[in-house]
């Protein structure tokens, strides 16, 4: 060890004879390694080349042993061809090179046999991701895909072809294998195009899987070649508990050791809760922390899906006493509105295998008024399912949504109107039960409450609906539009507004990638967005309620 460090110190100056010494000594009979090189007349003694870490090495082309580069002589060429092949020693440089090309066909025929399992490789990925992709169990690549494969090759192509099937390796555990490898794959590209874009923005939701266990899914929107890209970032376990600390902690730790930057997040979007929104402890305090700029906001599709749970007492009690037949969740509460439905369609089956079981609540789907009310429901449910699914998709941008609610927020008005004017056309199945018996008195008090409070929820959850103001930013070509901007911003607009090519850019492209496109000539519009705390996140990067 002393000499290594004496070694790292050698350039600092001694004056210790001892060191110099040692210094000046070489061992006994040192010569420096020669690298020696083959020649074309070595295949007289039987002998070709091979490179081994970068040095011509000699190997015998009959029984195929490699030397080292200190062989690559003549004397010790001819010596190992007359003590282990004394019957071929006389034998011509002829003979030799024969054996050589031999030798060269064999390697490429092992080599174009080497590139089977290269596309088997392939062939068991493309199985993979198919397996995948359809949800299958691991073994059906094995049990299943494997004979029929075999099958149809071999009635197509004949028995040859078939025989090459069996390169494929797709047992359970190497299907397994393969997923993880893609999914691993999918990933690193994914963080590759996070890490080079400018701003992102995450959608935070935890909720419970079948097994009982709590998950975090989080979606994240990026920048990536002038468009906006709406991924999965992750769905992990939280394996102790659900509070606000221990959701930052996981996702903490993923954008930590991926190598992300807090710094570019511009919007984190929640469901609402507790632990979610607590100006404290909350996972969206937390994450400010790391990013004071980032905005907050409440999922628009939980926040319509809040309303459609705040119903009439009435109405509210035919749901509960029908919660076992019903099968709803808390979680997936909009279904109640394809459940409903069902029971309606199959109220007379349902109504004749309850009688059969003499069942309490038979009696229920012989009551008129209770099936128009339960007509009503589903009418309802349905309008508010159209409504979640109309706010979800690619491309959405938020004053596109508030767009929606306001718009279903005035059609209940309208409703509300008709109703009172004995028009029921807007609820399908409520109005054909009453073709048969036209008796609205009877529910219609309870529907108009129902609707007034429905109405008022959604003024409760949605109070930022009007956004009037923002015509310049939905249409900047739109006439009248921009006139309460400031100076700069309105010589901006002037200058969009009379130019051809961004004309034609706007008719083309989404509202979002526009904007994205205009980002880079633009000054003081981009000011202007980012004074609107709502959009701040959707100017960056359409930060969206999903």
């Amino acid at each position: 060890m002393d000499r290594f460090l004496t070694k790292n110190r050698s350039t600092e100056p001694t004056n210790s004879p001892a060191v110099e010494d040692t210094a000046a000594k070489k061992p006994k009979n040192f010569w420096p390694i020669k690298i020696r090189r083959y020649e074309a007349a070595y295949i007289k003694y039987g002998f070709t080349a091979i490179q081994k870490n970068g040095h011509d090495c000699p190997k015998c082309v009959l029984c195929l042993e490699t030397l080292s580069n200190e062989c690559l002589k003549p004397s010790k060429l001819q010596r190992h061809l007359m003590q282990k092949h004394p019957a071929e020693a006389e034998k011509t440089a002829d003979f030799f090179r024969r054996k050589e090309e031999h030798l060269a066909r064999q390697s490429a025929a092992f080599t174009q046999q080497a590139t089977v399992p290269e596309r088997a490789l392939k062939a068991s990925f493309l199985a993979s991701y198919h397996i995948a992709r359809a949800k299958k169990p691991h073994t059906i690549g094995e049990d299943l895909l494997l004979p029929a494969t075999k099958d149809i090759v071999r009635e197509l192509l004949g028995e040859d072809a078939a025989k090459k099937i069996d390169a494929v390796p797709l047992s359970d555990n190497t299907v397994s294998r393969r997923i993880g490898d893609m999914a691993q794959d999918v990933s690193a590209q994914l963080l590759e195009q996070v890490r080079a874009s400018e701003y992102f923005a995450l959608q935070l939701d935890e909720s419970t899987d079948i097994s009982n266990e709590a998950q975090l899914l989080v979606y994240i929107r990026f920048i990536s070649q002038e468009r906006f890209v709406e991924e999965i970032l992750f769905c992990k376990a939280l394996e102790r508990r659900t509070t606000g600390k221990d959701i930052f902690q996981v996702l903490d730790d993923y954008i930590e050791s991926n190598g992300l930057n807090w710094a570019r997040c511009v919007g984190v979007c929640s469901d609402g809760a507790a632990a979610m929104t607590g100006k404290i402890s909350g996972v969206t305090a937390l994450i400010k922390q790391k990013a004071p700029h980032v905005v907050a906001t409440h999922c628009m599709l939980h926040r319509e899906a809040l309303v459609a749970k705040r119903m009439d007492n009435e109405l509210n009690q035919m749901g509960a006493r029908f919660e076992g037949l019903l099968l709803h969740s808390n979680v997936r509460w909009l279904s109640r509105g394809a459940v409903l439905n069902r029971v309606y369609e199959l109220r007379r089956e349902v109504g004749e295998f309850l009688s059969s079981e003499k069942h309490q609540l038979a009696e229920r789907f012989t009551d008129a008024t209770w099936i128009r009310k339960l007509a009503y429901m589903s009418d309802i449910f349905l309008h508010l399912n159209v409504l979640n699914q109309s706010m979800q998709g690619r491309d959405t941008y938020i004053l596109q949504v508030q767009d929606k609610v306001r718009a279903f927020s005035k059609k209940i008005m309208l409703w509300s109107n008709k109703l009172q004017e004995g028009v029921t056309e807007m609820f399908p199945l409520l109005h054909q039960e009453l073709l048969s018996c036209d008796d609205l008195g009877s529910i219609s008090p309870m529907i108009q409450s129902h609707l007034e409070h429905l109405q008022g929820y959604f003024k409760d959850y949605f109070p930022d609906l009007e956004n009037t103001h923002l015509n310049w930013v939905r249409n900047p070509f739109s006439p009248g539009v921009g006139s309460s901007l400031g100076i700069k911003s309105q010589e901006e607009l002037i200058e969009m507004k009379n130019s051809g090519d961004l004309k034609l850019n706007f008719e083309a492209l989404p509202l979002s990638n526009y904007w994205l496109h205009w980002e880079q000539q633009s000054d003081w519009l981009m000011h202007e967005l980012d004074e609107l705390e709502f959009n701040q996140g959707q100017h960056r990067c359409l930060e969206l309620d999903y």
